[in-house]
């Protein structure tokens, strides 16, 4: 349960996946002003491509990257979506080798969306960590903070999602204690 109060408290509530876009960029679209009704998605205008990651990781993007990577963290996200493309430059070409893409989008390039991979994603980007997920978009500072906390929680030889299975396993005793 601390653990728990603890990511609750690195990474707080975020709202809608789509709020808080940021500076408009007229080449950029920006499925926020695309909404026809309230929970649909739309689809991007025929042709539409993300942009490429052209950005050079800094050092500290290849640190935090590899240390995703060693946790068997997912990104989820939508090519269509301008915080999935922020968070790619933020980390940069060489950092992203690191970190594995599932593309949600049913029209992206080599979707999942069919393979039920994403049927948990609530928005764009998804973050699994060890096997939380944490919604929207995270800045180095958080991710380390995220980072830190697992990795003092977990043995060292732990498989991928040990610290999400080790909670709900504390938390069902618990609850059947009570």
């Amino acid at each position: 349960v601390a653990f728990m109060l603890q990511l609750v408290a690195i990474t707080g509530s975020h709202d809608h996946p789509f709020s808080s876009i940021g500076a408009a960029n007229a080449k950029r679209w920006d499925p926020q002003l695309a909404f026809e009704a309230e929970g649909d998605l739309p689809s991007p205008p025929e042709g539409w491509e993300a942009p490429e990651v052209t950005q050079t990781s800094s050092e500290r993007a290849k640190r935090i990257a590899k240390r995703l990577n060693r946790l068997g963290t997912v990104m989820y996200g939508a090519y269509w979506c301008p915080h999935c493309n922020d968070q790619k430059r933020m980390f940069g070409k060489e950092a992203l080798q690191n970190i594995r893409y599932v593309e949600c989008a049913s029209d992206g390039k080599d979707s999942a969306a069919k393979t039920g991979a994403c049927a948990a994603v609530k928005g764009y980007p998804t973050w699994e960590i060890d096997g939380f997920q944490f919604s929207g978009e995270r800045d180095f500072d958080e991710f380390e903070q995220i980072l830190d906390l697992i990795e003092k929680t977990r043995p060292k030889d732990a498989e991928p999602g040990w610290t999400a299975r080790y909670v709900a396993q504390r938390s069902a005793q618990r609850a059947a204690q009570s």
